[in-house]
């Protein structure tokens, strides 16, 4: 699987108005070091001294990944693939767009640092 991880200072910093943002604008918040794939590593530490924002909400880390299979999944695996991601993430509190197809999987979600990492993990335990 290719994970990237990308944290956030708050989810109001990753929200912008529209598609009219300098890219400058649209990368507010984002903490560099943190956007790093991980593939065929170890899924990396939650990053030490997150605080939560003016809410009291952690951070908002995104993970985008794709993983795909050969041979393709038969209907019965693409049905039992949906259902684990599907199931994954509502135990994990990991939500975003995610597209199940006979050939895998392509997501970008999004979640809090513990969950995003524990949905990752739960992948891979898969």
């Amino acid at each position: 699987i290719c994970i990237t991880f990308f944290s956030f200072a708050s989810k109001q910093d990753s929200m912008v108005a529209g598609w009219e943002v300098s890219l400058e604008q649209s990368m507010q918040g984002v903490v560099p070091q943190m956007a790093k794939s991980v593939a065929h590593k170890r899924l990396p530490p939650v990053p030490e001294g997150l605080q939560l924002d003016h809410r009291g909400k952690p951070p908002t880390s995104i993970m985008l990944f794709y993983q795909y299979v050969e041979p393709a999944w038969t209907p019965k695996l693409h049905r039992r693939a949906l259902s684990f991601v599907h199931e994954l993430g509502k135990k994990h509190g990991v939500t975003g767009r995610g597209r199940c197809a006979a050939e895998g999987l392509n997501c970008t979600l999004t979640g809090t640092a513990e969950g995003v990492r524990a949905f990752a993990q739960g992948l891979r335990n898969w």
